[in-house]
């Protein structure tokens, strides 16, 4: 009798786990045959020059994000997955490091090894872009510190807006540094071969608490050669998760100074925009990519030309 009751629950069961299976692969198939195709804008031969512009996510190349959980462009889980994004929706998928490892990890942080724009948002001469935990939009803060929303979840990811951005690159391009979520084994950046290159122990040290070793996870990251900024997820008691660190991987890091304040643990990271998480989840930085001087001699001299054309029509 209990068998013949497990089977009629199981004939019930298994019609509604046949059907709802097919509903929702049919989802994902209707997704990813409407979504926002990407459109790619290439890159500029002339890379953006340190100044105070803060230009459209359209007209800057290289976009890549991470989700947490990760998942792919079409948002299907898949640990270790970057996406390209072309700041109007449309996405793709980009580097994929899960076959670097044994088994499964979640993407925490990801770099270029020579970030564009890395010294001149140290120097304050760049804003600021970071992301903030359980939020999906990308946000921004100037060299004079007015704060702004430079994406929403939609004009990333259009058919499946992120719900956190957990990872954010820009310009290059090209992932080939990014740390793990909990920092596994100690370790809290990899090189693009899954090498280790930088450990808690290093990061707790350079922050002046080496105590803190075994609680160290690595949230935010750029890379400029063996400089870093930084940041690192909330340690009870210590660190709130809103600070960000400036290390040559010698000397003590210190703390970022951008945007006229300090952000170290005093600094309200979620007062400026009303957001709900002081915890920072990605770093990079954007200015405007300056018009190649050949463009404004160009149209000088087409300007040139029409005044001429215009000047003869009246003499004649």
């Amino acid at each position: 009798m209990m068998f013949q009751a497990s089977n009629r629950s199981g004939s019930k069961i298994l019609p509604f786990f046949i059907i709802a299976t097919g509903m929702s692969l049919m989802s994902s198939l209707a997704h990813a045959a409407t979504a926002q195709p990407y459109a790619s804008i290439g890159s500029f031969a002339t890379l953006p020059a340190p100044g105070p512009a803060i230009p459209d996510r359209s007209l800057v190349p290289g976009k890549q994000y991470s989700h947490r959980f990760d998942e792919n462009s079409i948002g299907v889980a898949d640990p270790m997955q970057v996406i390209d994004w072309d700041g109007i929706g449309g996405v793709q998928d980009g580097p994929d490091f899960s076959p670097l490892f044994a088994s499964d990890h979640e993407i925490d942080g990801i770099a270029n090894n020579q970030d564009t724009l890395f010294n001149s948002v140290k120097a304050n001469t760049s804003a600021l872009l970071f992301s903030v935990e359980n939020d999906g939009s990308i946000y921004s803060e100037s060299v004079t510190h007015t704060p702004g929303v430079w994406a929403t979840p939609p004009v990333i990811n259009s058919m499946h807006p992120p719900k956190d951005v957990d990872g954010l690159q820009v310009w290059d391009g090209a992932t080939n540094r990014y740390s793990l979520l909990g920092d596994p084994g100690g370790v809290s950046v990899y090189n693009d071969l899954g090498g280790a290159m930088i450990t808690t122990v290093d990061i707790a040290t350079a922050i002046g608490q080496p105590n803190l070793a075994s609680s160290i996870d690595l949230d935010a990251l750029m890379v400029n050669g063996n400089n870093l900024l930084f940041s690192i997820a909330p340690v009870a008691g210590v660190f709130d998760g809103g600070e960000i660190w400036s290390w040559d991987g010698v000397n003590p890091a210190t703390f970022l100074n951008h945007g006229g304040h300090v952000w170290d643990t005093a600094h309200c990271v979620a007062c400026d925009l009303g957001l709900a998480s002081e915890n920072i989840n990605a770093l990079e930085a954007v200015s405007a990519v300056p018009v190649p001087a050949a463009v404004w001699l160009f149209g000088s001299g087409l300007l040139g030309l029409f005044g001429l054309g215009r000047q003869k029509k009246y003499q004649g």
